[in-house]
């Protein structure tokens, strides 16, 4: 199913991140115990051709590592000797065919429904905020249509080495413009929100009144095209300065980065150009290098940022 694509990830819900290491010692527990030990949330829906597919929104890391098991993808480690999926004992193979999933499969259910009941059952498994904030973009309100038009105006702020980072910072910055009653307020500064009020902000039925979404989504689309859906080239070349840091937090950088550019652009009108976005990127690569020279924290948070725009 996963091959025709009838067994997929739903978009609300985050992508596989389990390391190989992690898929190894997963499979090799379903190995010996025969069975799943927790079931997998699925929603039934239909596709454009109106055949019946399963989304899964709970479950994704452990279904991807069986999928890439029986792919060949890695081997279950017995000791010192590695065994792929294709070199198991027949009967092995057999019985780990065999092995005993449980679903629960959701159907005539709103997409809103699915992702609180994948909200509840992760709240023991420790999800980033910006996972859990990609959970509200289906909730249905205005303030959540406007983070979807946003979001997808702009794959560039959901890259893969990224775990929904990119959706918490968009997120941050509507709540800031809207708490703060528009970009041009004094007091407006892009804060980092305790998830509790983020769900509270975007769950809410008020209508969006102190944002101009053309001209929000029209600054991300601008600096689309500097990306094309990726990280531009000046970019990564400054990011050899952050090699010490692992992929996600290089990524914030240029996230907070674009957001900069799209304030600038918003509260000034300032043209959005690479080289604009690349002093940006630059800016708040000093101010990290400049506070573990001086022995202080840096946070990437939204006062990485403060009077860049």
């Amino acid at each position: 199913m996963m091959k025709e694509g009838k067994l997929k990830n739903s978009k609300d819900n985050r992508k596989p991140v389990w390391s190989v290491q992690k898929s190894q010692s997963y499979m090799f527990s379903l190995f010996v115990s025969r069975t799943a030990p927790t079931e997998f949330l699925v929603r039934e829906t239909e596709d454009d051709d109106g055949e019946l597919v399963l989304e899964i929104y709970d479950g994704m890391n452990r279904l991807n590592s069986i999928f890439e098991f029986f792919e060949g993808k890695f081997p279950i480690i017995f000791g010192n000797t590695k065994v792929f999926y294709h070199e198991l004992p027949s009967p092995d193979r057999g019985m780990l065919d065999a092995t005993l999933c449980q679903f629960m499969k959701l159907r005539n259910c709103p997409v809103f429904y699915a992702c609180e009941i994948a909200e509840k059952r992760n709240e023991g498994t420790p999800m980033t905020i910006g996972e859990k904030t990609n959970l509200l973009i289906s909730v249905g309100t205005p303030r959540s249509q406007v983070l979807e038009q946003v979001m997808e105006s702009a794959p560039y702020m959901a890259l893969d080495d990224d775990r929904a980072s990119g959706l918490k910072v968009v997120a941050q910055l509507i709540q800031s413009i809207e708490m703060k009653r528009g970009v041009d307020h004094d007091g407006f500064k892009l804060t980092d929100y305790h998830f509790d009020v983020m769900r509270s902000f975007y769950k809410s039925e008020d209508s969006v009144s102190y944002i101009d979404t053309e001209n929000l989504v029209n600054a991300f689309e601008q600096v689309g095209q500097i990306c094309d859906d990726a990280i531009p080239e000046c970019i990564k070349e400054q990011m050899v300065l952050l090699n010490g840091k692992k992929a996600p937090s290089r990524v914030l950088y240029f996230y907070l980065a674009v957001v900069a550019v799209v304030m600038g652009h918003l509260r000034h009108n300032n043209a959005i150009t690479e080289r604009v976005l690349e002093m940006k990127f630059k800016t708040i690569c000093d101010r990290s290098a400049n506070a573990k020279n001086s022995g202080r924290t840096f946070t990437l948070g939204g006062c990485a940022i403060d009077g860049m725009y």
